[in-house]
């Protein structure tokens, strides 16, 4: 069953990729000046074209995820949420303090992200819709003013305005769609206007995000933020990610063994969890694995799949813990382990969630007292 899901979300993937490129390839082929065939046919001239051309769309596929995530940042705001950061590519600019702050975060799937605080008090209505929509919104604000004036221009300027827009509007419009396999805004409106505890998990969501970026841990932040209905099949995502942080919290009290459980229970309840998720689950239950001298779980987790996707976010703090947990306690290598700290110490300054690099960082020193007890 896992599988054939899996299937039809890659499936759908490609078909949206396929449609966008037929379409891409449409205006091409009508917009590229036609070759005059009383000229040789140049093969060095005609790759030299498309090259450029490739290279313009990539440039426009990039500059439609930052005025994706600008119309975010402008509806949120118009709806009175709070700015907390906004992300281009691996480079976010954040807020802290009351002061905007430059750093480097990357999350796996994504090319940007802007990230605001909700107005209001937890369990109050509010404002989501064009939260949520603002993205889309600007893509197609900005595709339809480049196409009127790529239509308005001369070659080759049209063609460059044209294919701009067509690629804002393509990029933005897979958003709508609700996925399973990743979250989009479309996931996250459908989610928010069926039921009253995903709304709340939206907000409590982006709240918690804003106060670990201030610096604040979990274990500080109210009760009710973490309170989502039971586990089971119909759990969508939304409240799933609620669950991921209430179990969090349980590590931030230094409550390793519940958390450990907690974690294996949304893994394996959890049928609605999308991959990014299900990945950081098990990097976390893996960390705790090691922590507590589950063999059986380090075992079972350590898997290729997983050590690809370790790859993918090696330099979050929580995976430099990972590693260094690994080096220190299962090899036994302590030049690994310090090393492996030292990268800890270099990267985590530049992390935007201050309260998840604290937690962290309480995390190595519990792996050196296993260390220091395992030697009495």
């Amino acid at each position: 069953m896992k599988n054939k899901k899996k299937s039809y979300h890659l499936l759908l993937q490609i078909l949206i990729g396929a449609v966008i490129g037929f379409f891409i390839g449409l205006l091409l082929a009508r917009l590229l000046p036609k070759r005059d065939p009383a000229k040789p046919f140049s093969l060095s001239a005609s790759l030299l074209s498309a090259g450029l051309t490739l290279l313009w769309a990539g440039l426009c596929m990039f500059a439609s995820v930052l005025a994706h995530e600008a119309g975010h940042l402008v509806c949120g705001l118009l709806s009175g949420y709070r700015f907390v950061s906004y992300r281009a590519g691996s480079f976010i600019l954040y807020r802290r303090g009351g002061k905007l702050h430059v750093g480097r975060y990357h999350l796996a799937g994504t090319g940007g992200q802007c990230l605001l605080a909700p107005p209001g008090e937890f369990g109050e209505a509010f404002p989501y819709v064009l939260y949520n929509l603002g993205g889309v919104l600007a893509n197609l604000v900005l595709g339809a003013v480049l196409i009127a004036g790529g239509v308005l221009c001369p070659p080759p300027a049209q063609l460059l305005l044209v294919l701009a827009g067509a690629v804002s509007i393509l990029m933005g419009l897979p958003n709508l769609l609700p996925m399973k396999s990743f979250s989009t805004d479309g996931t996250n409106l459908l989610l928010a206007r069926r039921s009253e505890a995903a709304r709340r998990a939206f907000w409590a969501t982006l709240a918690v995000n804003e106060q670990l970026t201030e610096g604040r841990r979990l274990r500080e932040l109210p009760q009710e933020w973490f309170a989502a209905p039971p586990l089971g099949p119909d759990s969508d995502p939304l409240i799933l990610g609620v669950h991921c942080t209430a179990v969090q919290r349980l590590v931030d009290e230094g409550r390793l063994e519940e958390a450990a459980a907690g974690y294996r229970a949304v893994l394996e309840q959890g049928a609605r969890l999308i991959d990014l998720q299900k990945n950081e689950l098990r990097c976390e239950l893996l960390l705790l694995a090691l922590l507590t001298g589950d063999q059986d779980t380090i075992k079972t987790l350590d898997t290729p799949e997983l050590q690809k996707y370790r790859q993918i976010t090696a330099d979050y703090p929580s995976r430099l813990c990972l590693s260094y947990a690994e080096a220190l306690l299962r090899d036994q290598d302590a030049a690994a382990a310090q090393a492996r700290r030292a990268l800890f110490v270099k990267k985590a300054p530049a992390y935007p969630l201050l309260g998840e690099t604290l937690l962290y960082q309480d995390l190595l020193d519990a792996a050196d007292a296993r260390t220091r007890q395992a030697q009495l």
